[in-house]
């Protein structure tokens, strides 16, 4: 419990804080600042975020609300998944704001989780469980994603509008994250054996 109330989010602000403060965003994860790089800041501070989300999610699914404080739920819950796309589609130079926009979305992902709000029945449904199994390997895949869009454009000198460009992004993350998940779900399967792969290197 210490560490959840304490540590976590001191962790959370401090290594933040840090990139927010050293690069003026969170989005810039391979600058090397003497001893490591921004990205491990990065990825410890979205870890304990996300240890945060989990505990306070849970101790809203242990509160009564009543239908007009399940309303306010379900309000805050769509503009804070909603405005970081506002932002980073409408505000010049939107990575200033990563700061706020991760805050912003961890706190509607924290109030969707917590199963509570009215829009809870209308994601109960087949896509909204895949997005779920997906989210990891979108994770794991979009900045790989995003540099390979940005060196192919430059390389090939390739002019695409920004909406354009936004549409191939968002198009070959989605083929690439779902190749990763079929991937991971071939190794997962009864059938992979993988005893046999480990007989080539290792003997019993």
């Amino acid at each position: 419990m210490n560490y959840v109330y304490f540590v976590a989010p001191v962790a959370v602000l401090f290594c933040l804080g840090i990139m927010n403060h050293a690069i003026d965003g969170t989005n810039n994860i391979d600058t090397w600042i003497g001893f490591t790089y921004h990205s491990n800041f990065r990825a410890f501070a979205e870890l304990n975020l996300g240890i945060l989300i989990y505990f306070i999610s849970n101790k809203l699914k242990q509160i009564n609300f009543t239908k007009f404080g399940k309303l306010c739920l379900t309000l805050i819950e769509i503009g804070c998944l909603a405005l970081p796309f506002v932002i980073t589609t409408f505000i010049k130079d939107s990575f200033r704001y990563d700061y706020f926009m991760l805050m912003i979305i961890a706190i509607g992902v924290c109030i969707a989780s917590s199963n509570i709000t009215f829009d809870k029945d209308l994601l109960n449904n087949k896509v909204i469980y895949y997005f779920e199994k997906l989210s990891l390997s979108l994770y794991i895949i979009h900045i790989f994603a995003l540099k390979l869009v940005y060196k192919t454009t430059n390389n090939f000198k390739l002019s695409f509008s920004y909406p354009t460009k936004i549409v191939i992004y968002l198009g070959i993350t989605f083929i690439m994250a779902m190749i990763l998940l079929k991937i991971i779900e071939v190794l997962r399967s009864k059938n992979f054996y993988i005893h046999k792969i480990k007989r080539l290197f290792i003997t019993e």
